[in-house]
């Protein structure tokens, strides 16, 4: 691993980059759950995993899907950390 790139949370399945440059994490968990949450805007989806023996290949295409979607039209720009982007 490269010694300047932050090492991910634990769960974290995938990051994408939106048009802005903010980041759009996918983490799996608790359960049967992931969630893709938009560091820019805080968009947040959570999406119910199927069972079963195909479940893993369609919940990481599902979830994936949507993270890819949202970071592909999402141009809010990242917050400096700690703060919460406008409403007004």
């Amino acid at each position: 691993m490269d010694p300047l790139t932050p090492r991910w949370p634990d769960g974290q399945l995938d990051r994408y980059l939106t048009l802005a440059g903010a980041m759009v994490d996918l983490t799996a968990g608790p359960g049967d759950y992931a969630t893709v949450k938009c560091l820019g805007c805080r968009h947040t989806d959570v999406i119910r995993y199927h069972s079963g023996p195909r479940g893993a290949a369609s919940n990481a295409r599902l979830g994936r899907g949507r993270a890819y979607d949202h970071a592909s039209r999402c141009r809010t720009i990242a917050p400096p950390d700690g703060d919460a982007p406008s409403t007004t």
